[in-house]
């Protein structure tokens, strides 16, 4: 009895993927950032609970909660005019 043809080894065509998922990639700055965003919204919310929150701690920790998401915004906005235009920004660390 003879196999299947799509089970023969000369059936079998191993293509590279045409895209890379992006959830595939680790992206070192990418969790740094939201480390930081969050670290910065604890320590807000806790400074303000326990009315230790100056000023000057206030501005800055409110301006990392809007800059911080504005920042992965436009990082992956980059990215993809990166991959759609193919400029060569975000250059591939698996070169074969």
């Amino acid at each position: 009895m003879n196999p299947p043809s799509s089970l023969e080894p000369e059936s079998i065509v191993l293509t590279p993927a045409a895209r890379v998922r992006l959830v595939d990639r680790y992206e070192t700055g990418v969790a740094l950032l939201v480390t930081l965003w969050t670290a910065s919204f604890v320590a807000r919310v806790r400074l303000a609970y326990a009315d230790r929150l100056s000023d000057v701690a206030n501005e800055a920790l409110l301006s990392l909660l809007f800059v911080v998401p504005i920042m992965l915004a436009a990082w992956g906005l980059l990215a993809a005019a990166d991959r759609w235009l193919e400029l060569g920004w975000f250059g591939s660390r698996d070169r074969r």
